[in-house]
């Protein structure tokens, strides 16, 4: 054995339990966090009611939509997007994709941060955004 281990061989032992500790812990930790439910589907499209509104600038809204229950989260990893989707008046399915601005850590609702296209505002959109008058 190294003579500095050695002579120290209290020391590196206390070392070793404390490091091999926390690592134990850290581990007990990570398995005992509890699940939550996701409110996402890859399969199918999920209704989320709107259940707040509200005004960030001109033509800046936040939509907040709730989730299934107060204990789903909606599961989306960071960066990712999410289609929302309704039928206009004409019968015709809209989509359109969104990026939450809420975490995924928050439980029951989720957050979307939209730009509003008011009719005869902007060239391309003589009738406004489709999504902002729905």
């Amino acid at each position: 054995m190294h003579p500095i281990i050695e002579e120290n061989k209290a020391i590196w032992t206390t070392l070793a339990i404390v490091v091999s500790t926390c690592v134990l812990l850290m581990f007990a930790k990570i398995a005992t966090k509890p699940k939550r439910k996701v409110a996402l589907d890859p399969s199918k499209y999920i209704p989320f009611k709107l259940i707040d509104k509200k005004i960030i600038s001109r033509d800046t809204r936040r939509f907040r939509f709730g989730l299934q229950s107060p204990k789903h989260i909606l599961g989306l990893p960071i960066g990712q997007h999410i289609s929302l989707k309704f039928v206009d008046s004409n019968n015709k399915i809209e989509t359109r994709s969104y990026t939450p601005t809420s975490s995924d850590d928050e439980i029951s609702y989720v957050d979307f941060v939209i730009k509003i296209y008011f009719p005869n505002q902007h060239p391309k959109f003589p009738d406004g955004g489709k999504m902002s008058f729905h």
